[in-house]
């Protein structure tokens, strides 16, 4: 049977967690990678396609001449997809009164990537094992999930389903802001 699910693997000795989130968790995390490796203080997302078919997200990320100027620019996200391939590119020179411009445009497996590193540097600030994958259609209805934990639980964290721990969990909400982080043996 084929599977989405996705692994990312570093050692140290921890607890397991999970996280079960809308679309934030992914969004926070692909920002928070833009921050930290490309230089601007202005961020423009969309996720594009569908989960598990041509799933993506492409951002920009800038710093303009003038502070003032990021409420003036209107960025066309969708046109930049079609003009670019999977990668990173300086589009400095396509955006008007930028001083430094770059376009991320990273597929569905990148972006778990990104998002397992997220959650798992957030909760634990070391190593890890992590296996996590993307629920929904599209944009509009997509769901994180992850587990990160122990390296020693690999095993256990390999062999969970999560589709079935997603049915363990509670509803994503308002009243949970729509972003549940419980540690396995909670619900368990």
């Amino acid at each position: 049977m084929k599977t989405n699910d996705y692994f990312i693997k570093n050692e140290n000795l921890k607890q397991t967690a999970i996280t079960f989130s809308n679309f934030e968790a992914p969004k926070d995390a692909v920002m928070e990678f833009a921050y930290e490796n490309y230089i601007g203080s202005f961020i423009r997302l969309i996720f594009l396609g569908e989960v598990n078919n041509n799933f993506r997200v492409v951002l920009v990320i800038m710093e303009t001449i003038d502070e003032d100027d990021e409420i003036n620019i209107d960025l066309d996200l969708s046109k930049l997809d079609d003009e670019f391939s999977f990668g990173v590119f300086d589009v400095t020179k396509q955006i008007p009164r930028a001083k430094t411009a770059h376009l991320l445009k990273l597929d569905q497996n990148k972006i778990l990537h990104i998002t397992l590193e997220y959650i798992s540097n957030e909760r634990f600030n070391a190593g890890y094992f992590a296996k996590g994958k993307l629920i929904g259609t599209n944009s509009n209805d997509f769901k994180f999930i992850g587990v990160t934990g122990d390296i020693k639980n690999e095993m256990l964290i390999n062999s969970l389903n999560l589709d079935e721990l997603i049915s363990s969990l509670p509803e994503l909400s308002e009243e949970n802001y729509f972003h549940i982080n419980k540690n396995l043996d909670e619900i368990k």
